[in-house]
């Protein structure tokens, strides 16, 4: 059972007194597993993500466009790499989980910019006309933020920075 398992490699803190007798909590070593439940949660997270864009991309869209159709891949491939590499920690675990948090942080941030952009520019061009298509960006990329944008901030503060030797 992979839980169990993962609980039983999770380091635990200790305790020791100090000379004036407070109660001092020794730190993780660095490099360590994260808690179980954090990688459960988050590998969780990378499968909805992988998911949403799936169907946003793949049955959403009525027409095949490389310009979409292969960022979305990437995304979908790289969630899933997170969500095996959380579910299966490794020593190397670290680094998959903050590149594919870096790419889909960086694709996220594009989409939405190029999304408010995109609305702005309708709005600004065509005026009253185009504010139903401006509206229809802003909520999309409002749709995207939590799971483009957020999940991996999250998940990059979560996992910490590599530390330097």
């Amino acid at each position: 059972m992979w839980y169990s398992r993962a609980v039983a490699e999770e380091p635990a803190e200790k305790e020791r007194s100090g000379a004036d007798g407070a109660v001092e909590r020794e730190r993780p070593v660095a490099g360590a597993a994260p808690g179980a439940r954090g990688r459960l949660v988050f590998a969780v997270l990378a499968a909805l993500v992988a998911l949403l864009v799936a169907l946003g991309v793949f049955a959403g869209l009525p027409a095949r466009w490389a310009p979409v159709d292969v960022p979305a891949a990437i995304v979908m491939l790289s969630e899933i790499a997170a969500m095996v590499t959380l579910l299966r920690w490794s020593p190397r675990s670290g680094l998959v989980v903050r590149a594919t948090s870096g790419l889909l942080l960086a694709v996220g941030l594009t989409l939405i910019a190029l999304l408010v952009w995109t609305g702005a520019w309708l709005y600004g061009v065509y005026g009253p006309i185009g504010k139903g298509g401006a509206l229809l960006y802003f909520f999309v990329a409002a749709l995207a933020l939590p799971y483009l944008v957020v999940v991996p901030a999250a998940r990059l503060l979560w996992i910490g920075a590599k530390k330097r030797a």
